[in-house]
């Protein structure tokens, strides 16, 4: 079993079992190894810390899908506890959904967080945004397709 495998297992009986999940924000490497040592059961490698330690910005789309991408790749790489991503919006339409599922997955991420809103992206801890879901379904129903092929 890989350590890909043992963090998405892990990460799922924690989701799925009574106990509460010490899951704690980390904006990068040092910080999600700081987080794990306080003693994390998980990391959420959140766009808003990214965004706000890196850009000085609010979380609103700047910080692309390469960099997201990356940052999440280096706290996997640098903890030993499952690391739950921000991927965003999917970063475009169903296709480019697909491709992000996928990439996350290859770094070794152990959950995602998708977001459905409209374009251009609004923080989402500060306002309100209408849901983009699309008629036939959610992107999230579709990411959860593209994870089982």
């Amino acid at each position: 079993m890989t350590k890909a495998d043992l963090m998405r297992k892990t990460f799922k009986d924690m989701v799925f079992s009574d106990q509460i999940i010490r899951m704690l924000v980390a904006p990068d490497a040092l910080g999600a190894k700081v987080a794990q040592h306080a003693g994390a059961d998980a990391i959420f490698a959140a766009g808003y810390a990214t965004s706000a330690a890196n850009l000085a910005m609010p979380d609103r789309g700047l910080a692309d899908f390469g960099e997201m991408l990356e940052k999440c790749r280096q706290i996997v790489n640098a903890t030993t506890v499952p690391v739950f991503a921000d991927a965003d919006t999917g970063y475009g339409d169903l296709s480019n959904v697909r491709r992000t599922v996928q990439s996350y997955e290859q770094i070794g991420a152990a959950g995602l967080f998708l977001e459905d809103q409209t374009w251009p992206k609004r923080c989402g801890i500060w306002i309100t945004n209408p849901l983009n879901l699309p008629k036939s379904r959610s992107k999230n129903s579709y990411c959860q397709s593209c994870a089982q092929t």
